[in-house]
């Protein structure tokens, strides 16, 4: 019987592997699952790049993220 190296066989399935993780990330973003997520992520980095502003907002950064 063959040993299968690992790095080999983590190379194989990589393509499969991040296939699988984009379609269902597409899938559960299409459902709504993950849009809080995604609105959570796009959050934070605004309020990081206006990280200056003291008096800044949870409503002033959403309306920052609306328009950029």
């Amino acid at each position: 019987m063959e040993v299968i190296n690992k790095e080999e066989l983590l190379s194989e399935i990589k393509p499969y592997v991040k296939e699988m993780v984009e379609e269902i990330v597409a899938e559960n973003f299409r459902s709504g699952e993950m849009r809080e997520l995604f609105e959570d992520l796009l959050l934070a980095k605004s309020m990081e790049q206006t990280e200056q502003e003291e008096s800044l907002s949870y409503d002033d950064a959403v309306k920052q993220i609306k328009w950029k």
